[in-house]
């Protein structure tokens, strides 16, 4: 394959946002083709999601689309 996908190598870690409905089934197919080339993943969303997938996955409130960057990044500064 092509694209940033084929640069992944294994214990490579991948953060995922997942903060739009629209968007999750996208983003977790994404994100087990990189599993499956041996990456670690980091989660953080406002979504019901099935974590058991993932190795870390923070969750964050569900708010407006257009606030939960800033959610992001208040709370890996918490971390």
């Amino acid at each position: 394959k092509h694209g940033p996908i084929a640069l992944i190598e294994k214990d490579i870690t991948v953060i995922g946002i997942m903060t739009d409905s629209k968007l999750v089934e996208k983003t977790v197919s994404n994100l087990q083709e990189v599993i499956t080339r041996g990456a670690k993943t980091m989660v953080i969303t406002n979504q019901d999601i099935d974590s058991s997938s993932f190795e870390f996955v923070i969750n964050i409130p569900s708010t407006h689309t257009f606030v939960s960057p800033i959610l992001i990044i208040l709370q890996k500064k918490k971390d």
